[in-house]
């Protein structure tokens, strides 16, 4: 098998070719008469050759192993230094450069994420935006509602005091009549007929204005139940404004809105507020699918239908109120209804869910209008 040498260790001549002095006379004496006189003067100038070679070989070698070539330790190291120094450069660079790269699409991500908690806000905006105009209809309307109905309560109270004056001059007339003497007819005023005939317009009147009154609290109770639905939505809203504030305090740029969604939020408390106290309905928490409603129930009489005489042209009599709590359990993907239950236990909600569609608004005036007639008779 041939052996490749370096260049340094290859000798030219000197190192392929054999010496003349190994095929001397002396030597070839050997070989072709071998005694021990021919073998030993053939061995000594086998050693002379030998001996000369590796001289010239030594030779060579100093003269190539020149102390300033490559061949030097010294040169060899400061060379393998300053490749060192050299990779510990490149690997520095390369560090710096990957960081900076890093560092860059940190950039890109914080400035995206920068634009999504503005678009979030610009969408919060608008839908505060849009339940305020629908917050002050539904009080405008609620408004003209009660002024209505504070109309017609007027109205209904100054004829029912006609009719019983009327009345009460009637009874007058009828026990005069019975222990006196027949009076002269007077020359002039209303006769018996007149005045039951104004009597039965008063009393009919009186039944229109008291119709009126129940359509105006049935109205009433529907405002009630719809006021009761956009509780829950003005509760989903608070939980919207209150990421996007969590949103804005995180971010730089945010710190001007947080004034005014402070502002929105303090206006819907006070709708809430108010919507409570003219239904009855408050929302006291949502959690997931489930939605907690506090529904108080209030049965008035109106002072014609009251058995009191003392309440005759007074307002309407309250007959009874009770308290419950209302457990809505909502589909959390399509927002519907799917089950309720009702603390205290004091009515079946089964079949109302199934009435109501789907519906907590429309399920709150079933329940609000079953509990009023339900109070109402219990209460005559």
């Amino acid at each position: 098998m041939a052996v490749t040498l370096p260049n340094r260790f290859r000798f030219g001549e000197e190192g392929l070719q054999l010496p003349e002095r190994l095929q001397s006379q002396d030597t070839l004496a050997a070989f072709s008469e071998p005694s021990y006189d021919t073998l030993f003067r053939a061995v000594q100038s086998i050693t002379a050759a030998v001996e000369e070679r590796f001289s010239r070989i030594e030779a060579a070698a100093h003269s190539r192993t020149d102390p300033s070539g490559e061949s030097n330790p010294r040169v060899v190291k400061r060379q393998y230094d300053t490749l060192k120094n050299t990779f510990t450069n490149l690997d520095m660079r390369l560090s710096y450069l990957e960081a900076l790269e890093a560092e860059r699409r940190h950039d890109q991500e914080s400035l995206r994420q920068l634009q999504d908690s503005e678009q979030e806000l610009s969408r919060a905006e608008t839908e505060l935006k849009i339940v305020k105009k629908q917050s002050k209809e539904l009080v405008a309307e609620l408004v003209r509602q009660i002024d209505s109905l504070a109309t017609l309560w007027t109205s209904f109270g100054s004829s029912q005091e006609a009719a019983e004056e009327s009345l009460q001059m009637l009874d007058e007339l009828e026990q005069q009549a019975a222990v006196l003497q027949p009076l002269p007819t007077p020359a002039a005023g209303p006769d018996e007929a007149e005045l039951r005939a104004l009597l039965a317009s008063e009393a009919a009147q009186a039944r229109m204005q008291e119709t009126a009154l129940a359509s105006t609290q049935a109205e009433i109770t529907e405002l009630q139940a719809a006021r009761a639905s956009e509780e829950v939505q003005v509760a989903a809203l608070r939980a919207q404004v209150q990421a996007s504030e969590d949103a804005l305090q995180s971010s730089q740029a945010a710190g001007a809105g947080t004034a005014r969604f402070e502002e929105y939020l303090d206006w819907c408390e006070e709708m809430a507020e108010l919507y409570t106290q003219l239904s009855g309905v408050s929302v006291l928490n949502v959690s997931g699918g489930m939605v907690r409603l506090r529904i108080h129930t209030t049965a008035t009489a109106s002072p014609a239908s009251s058995s009191t005489p003392s309440r005759a042209g007074q307002g309407p009599e309250c007959v009874g109120e009770v308290d419950h709590l209302l457990l809505a359990h909502m589909d959390v993907k399509t927002g519907r209804l799917l089950a309720a239950d009702l603390v205290p236990p004091t009515m079946d909600l089964s079949p109302l869910v199934e009435q109501c569609n789907g519906s907590v608004a429309t399920l709150v005036r079933i329940f609000q209008s079953s509990m009023t007639q339900k109070l109402q008779q219990e209460a005559s």
